[in-house]
């Protein structure tokens, strides 16, 4: 059985090897490293159930909030529209969409693909073929948070590693 860092040192080299075939230096040999480093963050602190929260979250309840809240949709937006205009590689030249990502602002849960596919390319959405109905399907069975079972436009945020097909 697998550890947790084993399967990220497996997942880094992955990552590395794509990154070396785009770079025409495929399988590079390994280096003995340290493993990669794993942060658990400590689970959220539950709310009370008589504590009514505003819409969109506790940082919406202030001016304050909702103004670190603009700025963050603002440099979301900023970026999607910088790698829908990127054509820093090869994959800008053959690709029909970039796929930035989607969802929400303050998810609960971020899915983190590889790369698009065929039906992701062609819509410039991530995890809308084959595996997207499966992921939907996942995150539906996963059973309700704060009311509200998982989906994209609820409470996570999908997105891939590379953003071209």
């Amino acid at each position: 059985m697998k550890t947790l860092t084993d399967l990220c040192t497996e997942y880094r080299d992955i990552l590395e090897d794509y990154a070396d075939s785009l770079a025409g230096d495929f399988r590079r040999k390994r280096e003995k490293e340290s493993p990669p480093r794993i942060i658990l963050a400590p689970p959220p602190k539950k709310r009370e159930e008589t504590e009514p929260q505003p819409a969109g979250g506790p940082a919406a309840a202030s001016p304050a909030g909702l103004k670190d809240r603009e700025e963050r949709l603002r440099r979301l937006t900023a970026l999607a529209e910088e790698i829908k205009n990127c054509s820093r590689c090869a994959l800008a030249e053959k690709r029909t969409h970039a796929v930035p990502g989607e969802g929400v602002l303050d998810p609960l849960v971020m899915v983190i693909g590889e790369a698009p596919g065929e039906e992701e390319d062609r819509k410039g959405r991530p995890f809308v073929g084959r595996a997207g109905q499966y992921l939907d399907s996942w995150l539906e069975g996963t059973g309700k948070i704060d009311g509200l079972p998982l989906s994209r436009e609820a409470n996570a945020y999908i997105a891939n590693i590379v953003k071209c097909r």
